[in-house]
């Protein structure tokens, strides 16, 4: 085996998600597309769900091998939360804090000794 086809056989190995939903052309046919969540570049269709994941597995391995044969890189599946004999697992997450612009319009607490929302570029947790 070439280093590219034992490269290949890793990526295949990794537990990418993929993702199969219906959508509607411009004559109102339904078809499916099929995406690999953690490669976006990887999404092909078809006209069933099962051939839209057919289609998948070719792209996906062409996908690998266009990257690889160019020596760009390739994104490994995220992992999420996984509880295994008591122990947490690495994970990637994101956290979203939307704050509010202006603290003025913001103070609608009904007891009002409680501080307003903070601003831009501050945060606070009220307990």
């Amino acid at each position: 085996m070439t280093k590219i086809e034992i490269k290949l056989e890793y990526y295949k190995s990794l537990p990418y998600k993929r993702r199969v939903y219906p959508m509607l052309d411009a004559d109102d046919t339904k078809y499916y597309l099929a995406e690999i969540i953690d490669l976006p570049d990887c999404i092909i269709d078809g006209d069933s769900p099962l051939e839209a994941m057919s289609n998948l597995d070719s792209a996906f391995e062409e996908y690998i091998l266009s990257r690889l044969e160019l020596n760009y890189p390739i994104a490994k599946p995220k992992r999420k939360i996984a509880f295994r004999r008591g122990r947490k697992q690495k994970f990637d997450a994101k956290i979203v804090i939307p704050l509010v612009k202006d603290a003025k319009d913001t103070h609608n607490w009904k007891d009002k000794s409680q501080p307003a929302l903070p601003t831009v570029g501050t945060a606070a947790i009220h307990a």
